[in-house]
């Protein structure tokens, strides 16, 4: 009456993915929502989505200002993304401002993207030699 029934040979079998192992992801993520404020230095090593706002130095592998997003100070990354507001000064191997952002910074980068509709007021250098964003101990963001 309730023995296990025996798959049936004939029937398709559902599709499954083969057990393989999941990709390595850097999970070091930081996420500061719109209402946050931070006033001092702010160092993470993986990557930072601010919407809120920071008045200091941030240093990270990644940063990305959200629309909400402000920054009154320096940034030192090795990819930064602005679609927010950026006042200071920003030293990066590449930089990307997006359409609505405002920059007013002096910026160092290997590589600058500015899309339609971006304001941005200051001085860009982009020096032969890659810049290497470097924390305030001294040593290379990795």
């Amino acid at each position: 009456m309730f023995s296990k029934a025996q798959p049936d040979p004939e029937s398709p079998k559902p599709d499954v993915a083969p057990n393989r192992a999941a990709p390595q992801i850097d999970e070091r993520r930081s996420i500061l929502l719109e209402g946050t404020s931070i006033k001092g230095n702010f160092s993470v090593g993986g990557i930072v989505e601010l919407g809120g706002s920071i008045v200091g130095e941030l240093t990270a592998e990644t940063l990305v200002v959200t629309k909400s997003g402000k920054v009154e100070g320096g940034i030192h990354a090795a990819s930064v993304i602005v679609e927010g507001e950026v006042v200071g000064t920003i030293h990066a191997t590449s930089l990307t401002i997006k359409p609505g952002a405002r920059v007013k910074a002096d910026i160092i980068t290997a590589a600058i993207s500015v899309d339609f509709g971006a304001k941005i007021e200051g001085r860009i250098k982009m020096p032969v030699q890659p810049v290497v964003p470097v924390q305030e101990s001294g040593s290379p963001v990795e």
